[in-house]
Formats: C-alpha cells, structure tokens, sequence
C-alpha cells in the first residue's frame, strides 16, 4: 500500500498511531521531528509502524483504521489468520470514469490460489479520498477457502478506483 497516499487523506494520525500500538512518546517525537509537515507527521506514524510492529500486516492496519473511523480508507476487509509473515498474493486495480448515464457501474475482483498458498485476508482499497467511490462486498471464498471473489458497485453517475489486494502466505 502506498503510505503516501494514505497520509494525505489522515485527519486523526494521533489516534490513528495509538491504535496502530505506537506509545504516546513515539508518536510526540514523530510530531516535534516534521513539526508543521501533518502530511510527513502521518507518514512518518504509519512508516514508524511497518517498522516496528510485530504485526505489520493490512489486516492490522484496515482494523485501525475502522477503529479511527476511516473505515472509508479500507472499504472492506476480512480478517483471517494475519501474521508477520503474510505477503500479497495478488492485487488488481478496477478504474472507470463516471457516464452519464444514471447507473451504477460494477466489477468483480477474484483471485484462485495456487496449491501451496493459504489466504488470510483480503482488502478492497478506494483509491479516491472523498469516500464516493462506491461499496464493496464478498459474494464468495474468504481466508482459508480455494478463492474469494469481491463485487465492487460504483455509486450513481460516478466511476470508480478500487484497488483489490489478497494476502497470504505459502505453505
């Protein structure tokens, strides 16, 4: 996931790193080293993080982000057996321009694992920061299945920017 990205569309870092498991002194030294930068602030939380957590997974972080309200940010996640050692699978990314037409646009994401792979979790990311860009919900699989397939909806007369990430490890 791009960390730079994500800072940008942050309002609450603060809890956001308390939630992430980053102490209150960590996050006030994150603060006085960029003081007046609130974007490297944020990006400087979540690179803090990645570096020092036991668990820097994306099931970690999406679950601190619900958690911070932002559930916008990590539109849709399930948590199975996320561990240090869980890499990404497969990503997709699903980009369409809005139409004129009153309609909702949709796409199915789905990912078949090989045979010595294990999913354990899944996030379908909106890439836009104003939360419009539409819903996304399991319709099969999930972590410790064969496969997940994941419908995204677009709201009316918009498109959309959906990133699909599947997370695993291999046996």
């Amino acid at each position: 996931m791009n960390f730079q990205n994500l800072a940008g569309q942050l309002v609450g870092w603060r809890f956001l790193g308390r939630q992430l498991g980053l102490t209150a002194g960590i996050l006030d030294n994150i603060e006085r080293d960029n003081k007046g930068d609130s974007k490297e602030i944020k990006y400087q939380t979540l690179l803090h993080w990645k570096r020092t957590s036991e668990q820097p997974t994306i099931g970690c972080l999406a679950k601190a982000l619900k958690e911070d309200d932002r559930a916008d940010l990590a539109v849709f996640v399930m948590e199975g057996d996320n561990s240090a050692e869980d890499f990404v699978l497969y990503t997709e990314r699903c980009r369409e321009d809005y139409v004129l037409i009153p309609q909702r646009k949709e796409h199915i994401f789905q990912y078949h694992k090989k045979p010595n792979e294990t999913i354990t979790g899944v996030l379908v990311y909106d890439n836009w920061d104003d939360d419009t860009g539409g819903t996304a919900h399991r319709i099969a699989g999930g972590p410790g299945e064969n496969c997940i397939k994941v419908k995204v909806t677009s709201q009316i007369l918009r498109g959309m920017d959906f990133t699909f990430f599947v997370y695993g490890h291999k046996c």
